[in-house]
């Protein structure tokens, strides 16, 4: 954002994707009957707005497709006083999606985030063959657009306006109850015939779903994975780990962590409890927004997506998550994949076979940025 202050605002494109598929994306409205908002008090019913990533059929026209909304974009440079970059997006707006069944992942934002805010995440995995389903949490999120450019601002504060953002233990409780009955609402909708025009319903594999979130996201997920046997595995991006996640899960889960010194008796709990496969890898010399779209978006370089230290995390961030989720998601992939990673200066494993507190803390130098 310093960058934009200097008034370097030339567009910029989301990297490309490295799946080798063409992606499409298009959203979706749903309506809740049965249950009242719970941040409004007038008793309408809960709404919600999912955008989708998806593998495209090849040899069909691409309309290029809005990163955001811009009544959300200008919203956010409303609140930051900024003028943000116009961004180029990879996918095409409403394409028809590709032939065959393909896994589902369900993406939980950042705690008063954006459902756009991990783009580069959602088209890489979109171009490995994945259906991702990013969800906007209706008034904690900072902004969401509804049909006919109806825009619903967060009534908790945002993280691009710290003045404005309640981050207290009873507001932030209640976003993560009321996001764990939005992903259980999403996955109930998934096996509905007509959601997202119908063409969603007919290329899902319903029986392989995963879920992945960024901060209390990514905690909910994990929340989310222990509740729900229908989700198969889990990656949590840099959670926040309280008592309520201290219960044994027998599937798959990934946890990513951002410039950890040490673990908190949560984590460690957390750690040991977890009862199926499970990684761990901390990113010594990353921060909280690196699992985000800040990283290659407002990186140090003057061309921003140049800047080499976003490239080498990107890089890194797409393989791991991808192939985490190719490990537990689909077929003929089930060898672990850090056994063929190459070990990289600033990047911390811990494997299922380890234990996570009982060993000093490796003094890993360098890093991704």
């Amino acid at each position: 954002m310093a960058l934009a202050a200097q008034g370097e605002c030339q567009p910029v494109s989301v990297p490309a994707p490295e799946g080798g598929r063409r992606v499409g994306t298009f959203y979706i409205h749903l309506m809740d009957a049965m249950r009242t908002d719970p941040y409004l008090q007038d008793g309408t019913k809960r709404e919600l707005m999912l955008r989708v990533w998806y593998p495209s059929a090849a040899g069909t026209l691409c309309r290029p497709a809005e990163y955001a909304p811009w009544r959300v974009w200008a919203y956010q440079a409303h609140l930051t006083g900024l003028s943000l970059p116009s961004i180029r997006s990879t996918s095409c707006l409403d394409a028809p999606v590709e032939p065959g069944k393909h896994p589902a992942i369900l993406f939980s934002h950042g705690y008063t985030g954006t459902l756009t805010d991990s783009t580069f995440l959602f088209e890489d995995l979109a171009s490995r063959g994945y259906i991702v389903i990013s969800i906007a949490h209706t008034h904690e999120t900072t902004a969401v657009e509804f049909p006919s450019g109806r825009l619903v601002t967060g009534v908790l504060g945002s993280y691009l306006d710290s003045g404005s953002l309640r981050i207290d233990e009873p507001s932030v409780r209640f976003a993560r109850a009321v996001r764990l009955s939005d992903l259980q609402f999403l996955i109930d909708q998934l096996l509905r015939p007509a959601v997202g025009n119908g063409q969603l319903a007919a290329r899902l594999k319903i029986s392989v779903i995963g879920v992945m979130g960024h901060s209390l996201g990514g905690e909910v997920s994990l929340a989310a994975l222990q509740r729900d046997s229908r989700l198969k595995a889990a990656v949590a991006l840099d959670p926040p780990i309280g008592p309520e996640d201290l219960a044994g899960v027998s599937r798959a889960v990934l946890i990513m962590t951002a410039g950890r010194r040490k673990w908190s008796a949560q984590e460690c709990h957390l750690w040991q409890n977890l009862r199926g496969p499970r990684l761990l890898i901390n990113l010594t010399s990353a921060d909280h927004f690196t699992f985000s779209d800040a990283l290659w978006m407002f990186g140090s370089s003057s061309v921003l997506t140049d800047d080499p230290q976003a490239k080498k995390a990107i890089a890194f961030l797409r393989y791991s998550i991808g192939r985490f989720f190719d490990q537990h998601l689909k077929e003929g992939t089930a060898s672990a994949w850090h056994q063929a990673a190459h070990p990289q200066p600033g990047i911390a494993i811990t494997t299922q076979y380890e234990t996570l507190c009982a060993v000093p803390r490796a003094n890993v130098q360098g890093g991704v940025q």
